[in-house]
């Protein structure tokens, strides 16, 4: 009989902790294979991004300066979008050879091809300028079965206009709500006109310069619209409220026109689209009546947002001119009278005096976006009552989506974007947060600039320079937007005991309120004052700070 001694036990013992550590060492390798693929995996897909961004934005220049060079003149470039190649008779469903002008998803009748043998040919065939394929997936109820049924949407461009439907680029026929061809009253025929629509995806080939195939498969795509902003008007400047600085109605008024204040917004969605701004009655200078109509409302409310419902600053607080000077220049710089309307000539203007609002001076809101005219929310109709049928908003999105819209309604958007920008305003933090302060809003969130680009530096450069954002820099924006946009303005007043238990209070203007601390206004992710302390134990630091420097997402 054989006994067991103690020698065989210890090395049973090492070998299950060898075997641990091995198995640990094992788990811990894959976990860290897992990440490392991740990584990579993220690495490639912002490498592709990046390289396709810079490929949109090389042939968006390049189909400017062609139009320049075909024409020999240097001004010959207007408003324009990316748009894919596509045989407009449509797929010829018998020619199965490699025909790289016989590229359409759909057939000659407008039905998509059915058969998955010439779909593949259609794919062979997408080379010049391909339209990649891309499916957005939806959720769509159904009346007649009562379900929500899941729904493919073939989304070769990009709904910009945010109708819901494709609004092809090109000389197309003019259509009515019926989608009927209208036709020339003198002639009979069919009425055509030059439409610029949605942007649409051009693939990127691995191989740009073979056709699509199995081994050479899209690895991206991009789109663009090129809005020249010397030709568009801007958002951020444009109409005013001279006449009566009233908070229910428009009250433009027109002099000279010295400014781009002095433009009436009005006017301009007026003459956008009749059909949509269908009321307008201008009410003139020399008297206090306002300008009635949905166009004014809109205009209205487009101003109300720029100017937080506030005053604008006078004039001398901008510069220091003389009562003298501003009413011997023979310029009426705030389009208060005398009013031109029987002399071509000012001779003087003593109404002009510097502790005037000037409507030329920085407003505390500002359009960072042409998309933002869709957020019935941010900006409230005339009336202050945001999400509303009676708004720009709604205007804008709303009625050119609707089923029976013309094709003069589907292209409103569009035709807005090209004639009205937002380039105007530098789109810092610093100004958002000391506008934020002037105007006493109740979170500094809600005047928040222009979103940090993910991929490239948009603060210190332009997006489309394409420069690749430093750690650093990174950090600390996202950080100062985390930690305004939990900031409250003007808290109430802040009340605390010394260490003698008297009792101060200090007024809560002096302060932001950040969770339950009370911070400096010049309070940032550089600027956290620990010492010396607000009151005895408490500094800037809080458990709220701490909580939003150290969250990560799950």
């Amino acid at each position: 009989m054989k006994l067991r001694t103690k020698e065989q036990g210890v090395v049973l013992v090492i070998t299950l902790i060898m075997l641990s550590v091995v198995t640990l060492m094992a788990i811990v390798f894959l976990g860290v294979s897992r990440r490392e693929r991740a990584t990579v995996t993220v690495t490639t897909d912002h490498i592709n991004a990046k390289l396709s961004a810079e490929a949109g934005m090389a042939r968006a220049q390049s189909e400017v300066v062609g139009r320049i060079l075909s024409s020999s003149n240097r001004f010959d470039f207007d408003y324009a979008v990316s748009t894919n190649f596509f045989n407009p008779d449509g797929y010829d469903n018998s020619n199965f050879n490699y025909d790289p002008g016989n590229a359409n998803y759909f057939l000659p009748n407008g039905n998509p091809i059915p058969d998955p043998y010439n779909q593949s040919v259609n794919i062979g065939n997408q080379f010049y300028d391909p339209r990649p394929p891309v499916y957005i997936e939806e959720t769509e109820y159904n009346q007649q079965s009562r379900q929500f049924e899941r729904q493919i949407d073939f989304r070769y461009y990009l709904d910009f206009n945010r109708n819901g439907r494709f609004e092809p680029s090109g000389l197309l026929p003019v259509l009515d709500e019926n989608n009927r061809p209208l036709q020339d009253t003198e002639t009979g025929e069919n009425v055509w006109t030059r439409y610029v629509g949605d942007p649409q995806w051009i693939g990127l080939l691995e191989y740009p310069n073979q056709p699509h195939s199995a081994t050479n498969r899209f690895v991206g795509r991009f789109a663009y619209i090129i809005v020249p902003e010397g030709r568009t008007l801007d958002l951020n400047t444009i109409h005013n409220q001279i006449k009566q600085t009233s908070n229910t109605q428009d009250f433009f008024v027109r002099n000279q026109g010295i400014g781009p204040w002095e433009i009436n917004l009005g006017a301009f969605l007026r003459d956008l689209n009749p059909r949509i701004w269908t009321q307008y009655q201008y009410a003139g200078p020399g008297n206090n009546a306002e300008n009635i109509g949905n166009s004014f409302r809109d205009a209205f409310s487009l101003l109300n947002y720029r100017r937080a419902d506030r005053a604008l600053a006078p004039l001398n607080v901008i510069a220091n001119p003389s009562n003298v000077q501003l009413q011997q220049d023979f310029v009426d710089l705030f389009a208060n009278g005398p009013y031109l309307l029987d002399t071509p000539w000012l001779a003087s203007d003593l109404a002009d005096t510097g502790n005037q609002i000037w409507w030329g001076s920085e407003y505390r809101r500002a359009f960072y976006d042409v998309q933002e005219l869709f957020n019935g929310v941010k900006i409230p109709n005339a009336d202050g009552v945001p999400a509303s049928n009676d708004s720009v908003s709604d205007r804008v999105g709303r009625i050119p989506s609707l089923a029976q819209t013309s094709t003069y309604d589907r292209y409103t958007y569009y035709r807005l974007i090209s004639q009205l920008g937002t380039e105007s305003i530098s789109d810092t933090t610093a100004r958002s947060y000391r506008l934020a302060v002037q105007d006493n809003v109740p979170r500094l969130e809600e005047v928040r600039t222009n979103k940090l680009h993910l991929n490239y530096d948009n603060f210190s450069n332009h997006q489309t320079n394409y420069v690749n954002w430093s750690a650093r820099d990174m950090f600390m924006l996202s950080a100062n937007r985390l930690l305004m946009a939990n900031m409250a303005t003007n808290p109430p007043a802040f009340t605390y005991l010394n260490e003698v238990g008297q009792q101060y209070t200090a007024p809560g203007t002096n302060f932001h309120l950040l969770g339950d601390t009370y911070v400096d206004r010049d309070f940032s992710v550089t600027n956290i004052q620990i010492w010396p302390e607000k009151a005895p134990g408490v500094n800037e630091y809080s458990a709220n700070l701490h909580q939003l420097l150290n969250w990560q997402p799950t």
